[in-house]
């Protein structure tokens, strides 16, 4: 029967590294459930959140996100954060990894041939019901990789698994504010990419300017066509920053405009009246 079930693959330098050791029970719950949805080759993977919640028993969406955040401050992975239409990206590394020709594990031996891994229980089921997830191979597959023909990869595949995304920019500014940009762009859910955390270091994220353009297409796929011609014929002005619309607008349609955006104001409201309308209804 186990010879049936199926795996993933688990490096083993984590534990001897002693970083498994190191980590909390959150962390150590989610990284194995991100390589379930891996391959052999630990491509990078994005499922849900729904999915990766269900998968680790998280019953809160901030304890998904600490144990991510702790995955990548401890290098195992980085990230690329959704947008609210795609999944965030979950790409694993490898360059803690102690360099070749250096003592990796502990001094007793190690037996390559121990039958340790035939008492293996693998995690998972095989339905492919999230996004991210490739077929794994069979179990048998891996036992004759790991005992008979270990697995080797072309030089430019382990220096491209080795290579540190972050290599270029902590030379320039240094690890430590590399790693506070990282810590930022998380805190501010922004993608963790090296264009982003080079424009953190230099100061060049600017703010987008507001339009009532962008208001009324992110309006486009949340309210129906009759509303949201009803909001676009109560639009009156922009004055600075805030978009005037017409106060015989509909009540629940302002409930939406305000949701939206801060910067909705209706007309013939003095200001203390328009703020006391926004506190009121967010």
């Amino acid at each position: 029967m186990g010879n049936e079930l199926t795996y993933f693959k688990f490096v083993c330098e984590l534990i001897d590294a002693g970083i498994w050791a190191k980590m909390s029970p959150a962390a150590r719950t989610l990284y194995p459930v991100l390589l379930r949805f891996s391959d052999r080759n630990f491509s990078p993977v994005y499922p849900g959140s729904k999915k990766l919640m269900e998968l680790t028993g998280f019953k809160q969406k901030s304890s998904l996100r600490k144990a991510r955040n702790e995955l990548v401050e401890l290098g195992l992975i980085s990230i690329t954060l959704g947008n609210g239409r795609k999944n965030t990206i979950y790409h694993f590394r490898f360059d803690w990894i102690t360099p070749r020709g250096t003592q990796k594990y502990p001094s007793e031996s190690r037996n390559p041939t121990t039958t340790e891994g035939n008492n293996f229980t693998p995690v998972g089921d095989t339905e492919v019901d999230a996004p991210g997830y490739s077929p794994i191979p069979s179990y048998n597959q891996i036992q004759i990789s790991i005992n008979n023909h270990p697995v080797t990869s072309t030089n430019s595949n382990h220096q491209e698994m080795q290579k540190d995304p972050f290599e270029e920019l902590k030379k320039q500014f240094g690890e430590k504010s590399v790693q506070l940009a990282i810590s930022e762009a998380q805190l501010a859910d922004l993608p963790i990419t090296p264009n982003t955390i080079y424009k953190i270091l230099t100061g060049s994220i600017k703010q987008p300017q507001p339009s009532v353009e962008g208001i009324f297409r992110e309006l486009e796929n949340k309210v129906s066509e009759n509303s949201l011609k009803l909001i676009k014929s109560s639009y009156i002005r922009q004055e600075n920053d805030f978009f005037i619309f017409s106060n015989d607008l509909p009540l629940y349609l302002k409930n939406i405009l305000i949701k939206i955006s801060d910067k909705i104001l209706f007309e013939n409201i003095n200001h203390s009246a328009n703020l006391a309308i926004r506190e009121g209804w967010r």
